[in-house]
């Protein structure tokens, strides 16, 4: 009974991964990584099926497929830490790191060809004995996700408090993920090492391998819930600040299918929204999130994204910059503030990062800070110098 509850619980598994690898088939273009991810889907579910498919039918016919089994794990880290690699970086990264998952291939293969040897003469394989390959195994798991968790931990660092508040769902999951992969494949890797060591005894073990079924459900729920997750977004560095950017293909297309809100809605929030920016000046706040602009506009935070994007056509901190931008283009053209830094007036403008400032203001002017404060300055001084005309 439990052999066939075992067997159906992975089988269960092994489906809801082809169906979770079509699913993330259609964001391949907006899912930095994505190649990776695949893989590593993948090496679940051909570990899944294997251990579905008759142990006895497999070491009769095909006994090299059946032995590939054992050595999966070796693949799993450093798919995952790849995956998270691209993925936290845009989908950017050196193709040298694809050496990673070749060695991890070559030593699996190497393996095999020495179990296959059954030589008990052969140092090599004394020395790679199931208990050996085991350890190896965890090693290379728990290192390649420590390097995941670095990385991650690495581009998080340096941001400001608006970006945790508005990504940080993206990057909770993100930890969650490498963490929940480090439990799961380790265990994978203990629980073939005991089949082995105490066959035929220990059968009721293979239970352990539901945790694939699991794992691969977990994932299925969160890209069905929470497809936003599964978004590009990366981060990057800009001098001494992090910034974090979110590309997306189609951004539009089927964003907001389910959405209720119409044109003539989106036009009352998009007037009311700049009323409000423009009386009050709620983008002086560096900390302003896009939470706290929806309930001074009375509507949820969902409609409120969906009009600055579909509508506007911008992100919120796009659309939020350009006011501060105006801003300091309105202070630096008052001769009073001439005394003052133009990183001063950035600041008082609600930005909190320079290097952010610098990018958005030329990327709106068309000048940089300091240009633009040059014009300026000749335009007064030109103002000042002209005859009066009415006098003469």
């Amino acid at each position: 009974m439990s052999v066939q509850l075992n067997i159906l619980l992975l089988s269960m598994g092994a489906l809801q991964g082809v169906i979770l690898f079509f699913l993330l088939y259609k964001k391949r273009r907006s899912l930095p990584g994505y190649p990776f991810l695949a893989l590593y889907l993948w090496v679940m579910i051909l570990q899944i099926t294997l251990k579905i498919a008759s142990k006895l039918w497999l070491w009769q016919t095909m006994r090299p497929v059946y032995l590939v089994s054992y050595e999966l794990p070796f693949l799993y880290g450093p798919l995952i830490w790849l995956f998270v690699k691209r993925f936290t970086a845009g989908g950017k990264g050196n193709k040298r790191d694809t050496i990673h998952f070749l060695l991890a291939i070559i030593l699996g293969v190497f393996l095999v060809y020495l179990d296959l040897l059954r030589d008990p003469n052969l140092l090599s394989l004394r020395f790679f004995n199931v208990i050996c390959v085991m350890i190896l195994q965890v090693i290379s798991i728990l290192a390649y996700h420590y390097l995941a968790f670095r990385d991650l931990k690495k581009y998080c660092s340096g941001f400001s408090q608006q970006f945790i508040q508005f990504y940080g769902d993206r990057v909770a999951w993100l930890r969650q993920f490498i963490f929940s992969s480090f439990v799961v494949c380790s265990a994978i890797s203990i629980i073939i090492c005991l089949m082995y060591v105490h066959f035929p005894n220990w059968q009721n073990i293979r239970l352990g391998f539901i945790l694939l079924s699991v794992f691969i459900y977990w994932i299925s729920y969160k890209s069905w819930n929470q497809p936003e997750l599964f978004s590009a977004f990366h981060f990057y560095h800009t001098g001494d600040n992090a910034q974090l950017t979110v590309a997306a293909v189609n951004p539009r297309q089927k964003k907001y299918v389910n959405s209720s809100l119409g044109e003539r809605e989106m036009d009352q929030i998009i007037r009311c929204l700049e009323n409000k920016l423009k009386a009050e000046k709620y983008y002086l706040d560096p900390e302003l999130t896009i939470e706290q602009l929806a309930k001074l506009t009375s509507c949820s935070r969902h409609h409120l994204s969906q009009t600055i994007n579909e509508k506007l056509g911008k992100s919120f901190y796009d659309y939020v910059n350009h006011f501060r931008v105006e801003e300091v283009k309105r202070l630096l053209a008052d001769p009073r503030k001439n005394k003052y830094k133009i990183t001063f007036l950035a600041y008082d403008a609600g930005f909190n990062s320079i290097s952010t400032f610098n990018d958005v203001f030329k990327k709106v002017s068309g000048f940089t800070p300091s240009h633009f404060r040059k014009q300026q300055r000749e335009f007064q001084k030109t103002i000042r110098i002209m005859p009066d005309l009415s006098g003469r």
